[in-house]
């Protein structure tokens, strides 16, 4: 394997670990959200909670076709430059502006990998990266954008 075609499955293993921490910052997010609109928020992290963690299996296992292992993804953090979100109350406002943020993390990410697969021609990784990106430009520009008019 050419060692380019290594940094695409690196790059792949690198979103895992994003991924990770994304999924854990909206678990905190919905943990912590206070006041109006509590239920919609807290459901709402707990859905991108869960997307974020299958999300990231499965790009640990694209990784793990062409590399040998992964670390554990406890740590994460010292793959990913996503900060840990730690606030102890969220309310609609502040925590629809960190759930923005969270998902333009992982647009930035997924761009990464996506450059990566274009420059090795893999076009299978490349297609995986639009079909996420959609999804998450779609999650960011249009639905979060729509729940964040009213407050703004």
């Amino acid at each position: 394997m050419e060692p380019n075609q290594i940094d695409v499955y690196s790059h792949a293993a690198n979103i895992g670990y994003a991924y990770t921490v994304i999924s854990n910052n909206f678990k905190h997010i919905h943990l912590n959200v206070i006041g109006q609109r509590f239920d919609r928020i807290h459901e709402l992290c707990d859905e991108y909670y869960q997307y974020f963690s299958k999300k990231a299996d499965f790009f640990f296992e694209l990784a793990l076709q062409n590399l040998d292992s992964i670390d554990n993804p406890m740590n994460a953090t010292m793959y990913s430059d996503i900060g840990v979100l730690e606030e102890r109350n969220y309310n609609y406002r502040d925590a629809g502006t960190c759930m923005c943020a969270q998902l333009q993390s992982a647009i930035d990410a997924v761009y990464s990998l996506r450059d990566s697969a274009v420059a090795m021609a893999d076009t299978s990784v490349q297609s995986d990266c639009d079909t996420e990106l959609s999804y998450l430009n779609k999650q960011l520009n249009f639905f979060m954008r729509k729940r964040l008019d009213s407050v703004y």
